[in-house]
């Protein structure tokens, strides 16, 4: 299956920008071959929205920007020795603060609270989520790969 090479999307780094994500989202599942009516796109897109809103909650302040970006990768399938296509969504801003994994705590399961949810539900509905921090054209870059082996392809 040959994909459709899929635009980035740049948005501004706020609540109400972040709405556009779910048209996007769709529309880059089913130019890379992946149905994007399957149920488990919901899942996908409350994971990625998860982490957006963290980059304008915690990373971000006013002017800056949000950038999404899709692809579709073989993971290796070591039980058939073939692989299995993945949808990887990336999400980078500019913002100014790094994410710091030792002072985030995982919800502990007896105690309800307010806020503290979107890591691990990103982690949970994805096959492997990643953070880096790195320069890109003269600043950085807070950059988290979601990867979704669990997508349904379209030829499939």
């Amino acid at each position: 299956m040959t994909a459709t090479p899929v635009e980035p999307l740049t948005v501004d780094a706020d609540f109400e920008s972040i709405r556009e994500l779910e048209t996007w989202l769709l529309a880059a599942a089913a130019a890379l071959g992946f149905d994007s009516a399957h149920d488990t796109m919901a899942a996908i897109h409350l994971a990625v929205h998860e982490v957006a809103t963290n980059c304008v909650d915690h990373a971000t302040t006013d002017g800056d920007h949000l950038m999404l970006k899709a692809d579709r990768r073989l993971i290796p399938d070591t039980d058939q020795g073939v692989g299995q296509p993945a949808l990887v969504i990336e999400v980078c801003d500019n913002g100014q603060n790094a994410f710091a994994a030792a002072t985030v705590a995982a919800p502990a399961p007896d105690t309800p609270q307010v806020r503290g949810y979107g890591l691990m539900i990103a982690e949970q509905v994805a096959s492997s989520v990643t953070y880096k921090r790195q320069p890109v054209e003269e600043q950085w870059c807070n950059r988290w790969t979601l990867v979704f082996a669990n997508v349904i392809a379209s030829d499939s």
